[in-house]
């Protein structure tokens, strides 16, 4: 399959796009207003400054000439406004300019009428993300229920003798689930720099954390009864999630010290535990058969 490369002339134009759209997000209201503001009067020095026997502004009612700053600044902010009053009007290389601070005006009001679109859009997308993210942590929540139901259910029919082979060997459909589920709560939990990324609150945190190391002492329970069983349930794929859930789940703790969102307490309560039930798991994970 032949591969498509980008050219140069399109890599450096995309480039230039995101460093324009980038600068124009952190243009907040006060700077533009002082960004207008600051050209209004740049243009009305250069009217006053500029002001010779070819180029001036001029009142049409009385054919005289402007002299006063501040009637240049007037005649720089009807300019720059589009609003036209034609009490002063110009002449000269003065005409070029007028046009050109009008031509700066529009785009100033365009930047302005854009921020509120932006503004607005930004709500819509926060309040969606929200809505998202809430469903998402439900969801993680909902999946570690149902998997710690699952393994309940098996645990039981082993210890009455019901287990078939067949569950026994499709131990690792559930248990790779489980792993799915750590790697959704990993997306939660990482350090996203995006603009509408949001921390999961405290009481959710400590309620998804002490529902994984219950998820983790259901599957030490489960692999305890095989073992006294003496069921044949060590597959290479079984034990493979297993050691991969695992891993995550130090890299999970880890993370969540960092955040910070809940307190030492609580975060070495839920280390201790998740440190006491992981090193059952590898126990009976290394018993001999």
């Amino acid at each position: 399959m032949r591969k498509k490369f980008i050219p140069l002339h399109k890599l450096f134009r995309r480039i230039r796009h995101e460093e324009f759209t980038t600068w124009v997000d952190k243009l907040t209201f006060f700077r533009i207003s002082i960004l207008w503001f600051s050209m209004v009067a740049f243009f009305g020095a250069l009217y006053s400054g500029f002001s010779n026997g070819s180029s001036y502004l001029m009142y049409p009612s009385s054919g005289q000439k402007v002299t006063g700053i501040f009637d240049h600044i007037y005649f720089s902010f009807i300019t720059a406004t589009s609003t036209g009053f034609g009490d002063i009007v110009p002449f000269g290389l003065f005409r070029t300019i007028s046009v050109i601070e009008v031509v700066f005006g529009l785009i100033l009001f365009a930047l302005v009428t854009s921020k509120i679109i932006s503004i607005k859009q930004n709500v819509i997308i926060e309040e969606i993300y929200d809505i998202s993210f809430s469903e998402k942590i439900h969801r993680i929540r909902s999946s570690l229920l149902l998997f710690r139901q699952h393994l309940s259910r098996i645990i039981v029919k082993v210890e009455n003798g019901e287990a078939t082979k067949r569950e026994i060997n499709d131990l690792y459909v559930y248990i790779s689930q489980f792993d799915d589920t750590l790697r959704q709560i990993k997306t939660v939990v990482k350090d996203n720099k995006h603009h509408y990324s949001k921390k999961i609150d405290p009481m959710n945190s400590e309620l998804i954390f002490h529902s994984i190391t219950k998820s983790f002492v259901r599957i030490n329970e489960l692999i305890r009864v095989l073992n006294l069983g003496e069921f044949d349930w060590k597959r290479d794929i079984t034990i493979s999630f297993l050691k991969r859930s695992l891993t995550l789940n130090r890299y999970l703790i880890d993370r969540l010290e960092e955040m910070k969102v809940i307190g030492d307490k609580t975060i070495n309560d839920i280390k201790e535990r998740s440190k006491q039930v992981t090193k059952l798991i590898i126990n009976e994970i290394n018993k001999k058969d």
